[in-house]
């Protein structure tokens, strides 16, 4: 299976969310997956791609061309997609994942996050979605999502455009 992972890519967050990001790596390593993600060797998503590779796992990494930069680019991927825009890396990790799992991150994360529940929405793609709100990081986004239905903005369908996932154990990715 192709698991995308959308992820900080900050260095500067609390050591648990890391301590979360390699359990996940271990994880995607040791069931045989294979992982894609944004390219980046830093924050989260560097740290489940250390430890899906330390798992015998395979890492195909999708960056734009002006991220393509020596300390920004994870250089030892076992395959690396360069592509012109973020839009076009997107269309790439969106038709190439089999499922998507989001850890914390900031703005493009969510940008990610968003744009994969939508085209789900509009049957673009079906393919499911996981937020992993470890930590509790997810908490008001959820309460947000809750609010768009409450108010209208959307049926209680969308409640079958994600998942939410508290833990290791409810990921259900083995």
């Amino acid at each position: 299976m192709n698991i995308c992972l959308f992820a900080s890519s900050s260095k500067h967050i609390d050591q648990k969310y890391f301590d979360t990001a390699a359990e996940l790596g271990n994880l995607i390593g040791q069931s045989g997956h294979t992982l894609i993600h944004g390219g980046g060797k830093e924050g989260l998503m560097g740290k489940v791609a250390d430890h899906v590779q330390l798992n015998k796992g395979k890492v195909i990494g999708v960056i734009p061309e002006k991220l393509n930069q020596k300390g920004i680019v994870r250089e030892n991927d076992e395959e690396t997609i360069v592509t012109k825009t973020m839009a076009e890396r997107k269309a790439i990790m969106f038709e190439m994942a089999d499922l998507f799992i989001a850890l914390p991150g900031g703005f493009g994360t969510l940008e990610e996050l968003l744009e994969i529940i939508t085209l789900n929405q509009l049957a673009y793609l079906k393919k499911k979605v996981i937020i992993f709100n470890t930590h509790g990081y997810y908490d008001l986004l959820i309460q947000f999502f809750e609010q768009i239905v409450n108010f209208k903005f959307s049926d209680s369908s969308s409640h079958e455009l994600f998942t939410i996932a508290n833990s290791l154990d409810e990921l259900s990715i083995v």
